[in-house]
């Protein structure tokens, strides 16, 4: 996995403050050998549960790149491994 450099950490603690998506290799998505697909349900402040499909190696992982893909949602729940 890829980890944030020094020089984008900025970048990132403003992204939270303004509630912007986090975006990227290792940060919202992932290139590993072996990941697999995860069914993830997105609940936003009044609307309906939106479900999503995410790209992780493992439940905690696919949640964390949830939360970083949208930072307004007030829920995340994993749904399981997506079979294909």
């Amino acid at each position: 996995m890829v980890k944030p450099t020094k020089e984008i950490l900025p970048a990132i603690e403003q992204a939270k403050e303004e509630a912007l998506p986090l975006l990227g290799e290792g940060i919202s998505r992932t290139s590993e050998h072996g990941a697999k697909f995860w069914s993830v349900d997105v609940m936003f402040p009044g609307n309906r549960v939106m479900r999503t499909t995410i790209l992780a190696k493992n439940k905690s992982q696919a949640l964390q790149f949830s939360k970083n893909r949208y930072p307004n949602a007030t829920h995340f729940k994993s749904n399981g491994r997506v079979t294909r």
